[in-house]
């Protein structure tokens, strides 16, 4: 029994067209699918770098002289700075002037200096496991942004 005065009811509301807030959130979520796009491989391809420097320097330190220690220690931090984008003239540096430039990424002691100075030319008294050590410091340390601002000056 239909009365005149009933009430009609309207048809639900649909979910198309989506509010402005919905349209909002989907923006946000694209926006961080995109940086996430964006960084993750950046940093998954940092800790590999770092990994297998890490890596050549704990082989560096296990050579039989003092010669070859302090050789492998140059070759894997000058593979980690190839690896970053250094200059070749930076690769070919050797001797106080390859030791200058890594002070000037971070500071290294007096001993590691000497070591990765002279001590590819001459044997030399180091400690192999202090300088793997502080090697693997100054990598945690070195910043890519230092690491740029001196190997491509």
């Amino acid at each position: 029994m239909n009365l005149p005065n009933d009430i009609i009811l309207p048809p639900d509301i649909g979910w198309w067209p989506l509010a402005w807030g919905w349209w909002v959130v989907l923006g946000a979520i694209l926006l961080l699918i995109a940086l996430l796009v964006w960084w993750l491989p950046r940093v998954l391809k940092q800790r590999a770098i770092m990994n297998a420097t890490t890596s050549l320097l704990e082989h560096a330190g296990q050579a039989t002289t003092s010669e070859q220690q302090c050789q492998r220690f140059n070759q894997a931090i000058k593979r980690y700075l190839a690896a970053k984008g250094a200059d070749q003239c930076v690769l070919a540096l050797s001797g106080s002037n390859w030791v200058d430039l890594l002070n000037q990424i971070h500071a290294l002691s007096d001993a590691t200096r000497d070591a990765l100075a002279e001590g590819s030319y001459r044997p030399l008294d180091i400690d192999a496991n202090a300088t793997q050590q502080e090697l693997t410091r100054w990598l945690k340390h070195a910043s890519e942004a230092r690491v740029q601002e001196v190997c491509h000056a």
